[in-house]
C-alpha cells in the first residue's frame, strides 16, 4: 500500500503531460494495481488503471457500464472537446498515440512503485538482501524514513513460520508483534517477519512477558530468532542471515525442548560450527569434521553406544557447569552418586586432568561438535572393534532426560 503522499505525487506527474485532465477529490491513496485496455463488454474497477483511445471511450461510455468510483482512467489521441469521463473518476487526456500514452502511464506508475517500496521498511529490506556488501553513507541515507529510528544500535528479530499452514495465522502473529515489540520496524518476508529494534546500548536486555510470547508462537506455529545488538549499520544483512541460520539450527539441535525464543548468543557456539563445515567441506570435500574433536570426547561417544551409557553427556555437563557434581546432578536428574560413579568411569577410560582449564574448554567444544554432528548433520559415529573394560556397576538404569548420545 502507498502513502497518501506517494499516490498524490503519482496523480501530479501523471497529469503534467495531459492536455486535460479532471480535478474530482478523492480519498484513496493505494496506486493501482495494473494497467488494463477498455474493452466493450465489462464495467472498470477501482483497483485498475485503464487506457483507451478518446474515439474508443466515447463508444464506450453509450454503453452504460458499471464504473467504480475512484477509477482512474487515461485517453490516448486526444481531441479538443471535454471527455465523457464519469465526474466520480479521476480522468487523464493525451495527445500521443495509444502506445505512447500506454508507455508514458506505465513508467509513471512504475517510477511511483519504486518510490513508495524504498519508503516502506519492507522495501528498505529487500534493498538490503539484495546487496551483499553496502556502506554506512548508503543505510544512513535510508533509515530517516524508519518509522522508528535507529540512533545508536539495533538488534534483529525474526519469526519463522514452522510450515505454509502457520503462515495463514500471519496477522494475528503480526498484532502480537506490535503489541511486544511497539518499537519494532517490522518488514514483511515470504515465510518470515523481519523486526529491527532500536536500541540505547550494546547490553541492553530486551524486556517481554517470555512464557506470554511462547505461548503466542506456539499457538501460530512461529519461532522467535533474536540476534546479539550491534550499531554497524552495514552488518544488518549478516546479522539478518545469522539470526536465521540460528533458528534453523535450534530446531535440529533441540536444546530445550518446547522452547520457541532462541537467543543468537546461547547458539554461538553452533552457528561457528556451522560455518566452519562449509568452509571444511570447500576445502577439503569432506564433512569429517570429528576431526577436529579430542579423541578422549571421541572415545566416550563410542563407549556409550556400545553400553547404551551417557558418560559423554555427564562430562559435558560437569565441565559447562564448573565441576559442579550437584550441579550436574539436578541437570541430568540424576542422583549425586550416580554422577560420582560415573566420572569415576569417565577419569579410568580417558585419563586426563580436569584440573587443566585450556583442556576444560576443548573438551567442551568436541562435546558440542559431537552433538552437531549427529543433529544436525544426522550423521554418527563410525564403530570399530574395539574391546572396552566391562563395569558390571555402570549398567545404569538412570538415564537422562537429556542424553545426548540418543540423538
Amino acid at each position: 500500500m502507498a502513502s497518501n503522499r506517494t499516490y498524490s505525487k503519482f496523480i501530479s506527474r501523471l497529469f503534467e503531460g495531459a492536455i486535460w485532465h479532471s480535478s474530482v477529490k478523492t480519498e484513496r491513496d493505494t496506486l493501482p494495481e495494473r494497467i488494463e485496455f477498455i474493452t466493450d463488454h465489462r464495467g472498470l474497477q477501482s483497483d485498475v488503471l485503464y487506457i483507451s483511445s478518446f474515439e474508443g471511450f466515447t463508444k464506450w461510455r453509450v454503453k452504460n457500464a458499471p464504473v467504480q468510483p475512484g477509477t482512474i482512467i487515461c485517453l490516448a489521441e486526444g481531441r479538443p472537446s471535454k471527455p465523457p469521463v464519469p465526474p466520480a473518476c479521476i480522468g487523464a487526456m493525451f495527445s500521443g498515440t495509444l502506445a505512447e500514452t500506454y508507455n508514458k502511464v506505465s513508467a509513471i506508475l512504475q517510477s511511483a512503485r519504486t518510490e513508495s517500496d524504498e519508503s516502506s521498511f519492507t522495501g528498505f529490506f529487500d534493498w538490503i538482501l539484495s546487496k551483499k556488501v553496502v556502506s554506512f553513507s548508503e543505510v544512513e541515507d535510508r533509515i530517516h524514513k524508519f518509522p522508528h529510528k535507529i540512533t545508536y544500535y539495533y538488534r534483529i528479530l525474526i519469526v519463522s513460520f514452522d510450515s505454509a499452514s502457520g503462515a495463514e495465522k500471519s496477522p494475528e502473529v503480526l498484532t502480537a508483534l506490535s503489541e511486544f515489540f511497539p518499537e519494532g520496524n517490522i518488514a514483511e518476508r515470504k515465510t518470515h517477519y523481519v523486526i529491527v529494534i532500536p536500541e540505547a546500548s550494546h547490553d541492553y536486555q530486551l524486556s517481554f512477558n517470555t512464557s506470554a510470547l511462547n505461548k503466542v508462537l506456539s499457538q501460530c506455529g512461529c519461532r522467535l530468532g533474536i540476534s546479539n545488538a550491534t550499531r554497524d549499520l552495514t552488518s544488518m544483512r549478516s546479522l539478518y542471515m545469522m539470526t536465521l541460520n540460528t533458528i534453523s539450527l535450534a530446531k535440529k539441535l533441540d536444546l530445550d525442548p518446547g522452547e520457541r525464543i532462541y537467543y543468537q548468543e546461547k547458539y554461538c557456539v553452533y552457528n561457528t560450527l556451522d560455518f566452519c563445515t562449509q568452509t571444511f567441506i570447500s576445502l577439503f570435500g569432506s564433512d569429517d569434521i570429528l576431526l577436529l574433536a579430542h579423541p578422549s570426547i571421541i572415545r566416550l561417544t563410542r563407549y556409550d553406544r556400545t553400553h547404551n551409557n551417557n558418560l559423554r553427556d555427564v562430562l559435558y555437563n560437569y565441565l559447562l557447569y564448573d565441576r559442579s557434581v550437584t550441579t550436574t546432578a539436578a541437570k541430568l536428574y540424576m542422583h549425586r552418586n550416580t554422577v560420582l560413579n560415573k566420572l569415576k568411569k569417565i577419569r579410568e577410560l580417558t585419563e586426563l586432568d580436569f584440573g587443566n582449564e585450556n583442556l576444560r574448554q576443548r573438551l567442551i567444544f568436541s562435546c558440542q561438535i559431537l552433538r552437531y554432528y549427529e543433529r544436525v548433520c544426522k550423521k554418527h559415529l563410525r564403530m570399530f572393534n574395539i574391546r572396552e573394560p566391562s563395569d558390571d556397576s555402570l549398567s545404569d538404569d538412570s538415564h537422562s532426560l537429556h542424553d545426548i548420545s540418543q540423538g
